[in-house]
Formats: C-alpha cells, sequence, structure tokens
C-alpha cells in the first residue's frame, strides 16, 4: 500500500521526477539530489514500508541483494576505490524519508578528512542524468 504523503511513494508513481538507474516489478534503483559522492544511489522497494523493521524478511533479502549488485557496477563504472551500504531507521537514527530505502555511496581516497562524511551537495539535474546513465549503462552490459 503506497502512502500518500511519500516522497519515495511519488517517485515510484512517477507524481515526482526522479533518475532511474534499476527498475524491476519490486524494487526502483535511483540517484539521490543532495549525494554525498557523485553516484550515490537509492534503492527502495515500490511498496510502501518505513523502515526495515516492518519490511518482511524475504524482500529484505531482495532489496540488499538488488543493492550488493548495483554497488558492484558502481564500484567499477565511479572508478571507486570503496562502498558505504547504509540504511537508516527511525529519525533518531537520521531516516529522513519513512519509505524504506539503501544507500549506495561509492567512496574515494581523499573524499573527506578523517572519519567524517563527505558534506551533501544538491546535484544538479544534468549531473544526475549524466551520472545516472553512466551507471545504468554499466547495470545494462
Amino acid at each position: 500500500m503506497k502512502n500518500k504523503k511519500c516522497a519515495f511513494c511519488d517517485i515510484v508513481d512517477r507524481k515526482e521526477k526522479a533518475v532511474i538507474i534499476y527498475e524491476d516489478e519490486k524494487i526502483l534503483g535511483f540517484m539521490d539530489t543532495y549525494p554525498i559522492n557523485p553516484g550515490h544511489v537509492l534503492v527502495i522497494p515500490k511498496k510502501h514500508y518505513q523502515d526495515i523493521l516492518e519490511t518482511p524478511n524475504l524482500e529484505v533479502g531482495d532489496i540488499f541483494t538488488i543493492s550488493a549488485g548495483i554497488g558492484k557496477h558502481l564500484i567499477k563504472c565511479m572508478e571507486a576505490d570503496g562502498l558505504n551500504i547504509g540504511q537508516n531507521n527511525g529519525a533518531v537514527a537520521s531516516q529522513v524519508i519513512f519509505h524504506l530505502h539503501v544507500h549506495l555511496i561509492p567512496r574515494f581516497r581523499g573524499d573527506t578528512e578523517g572519519k567524517r562524511w563527505p558534506e551533501r551537495k544538491k546535484a544538479t539535474w544534468d549531473e544526475l542524468e549524466l551520472t545516472g546513465n553512466k551507471i545504468k549503462q554499466s547495470l545494462e552490459k
């Protein structure tokens, strides 16, 4: 069941724009508009679940299987040195949009000082499309 006030459900329903890099009958992958690094992708179930705690285990497995596959392509096509896979549950855990989502964040040597995260920045639509097309082409090979 879709949540009527959910930004990610609106992306699934094509009421909001997103640069989609992966789609099957249950899962959607798209570019984060406030990426931590170029190539930052979000993977979501099309069905609305608030967080991983209310998502059926088999669907959690599907989401992480797809996330791992996309992650392999991200490292290759973004020429990344590593990859963070993140998933937050609840406001206190830094969840901002209450629709289960997995962050795939390419990491590069020197992208931050120490062990802090690089700062998020607003990406332009052109940047998202350019990077998203590169990732999508890698996934199609």
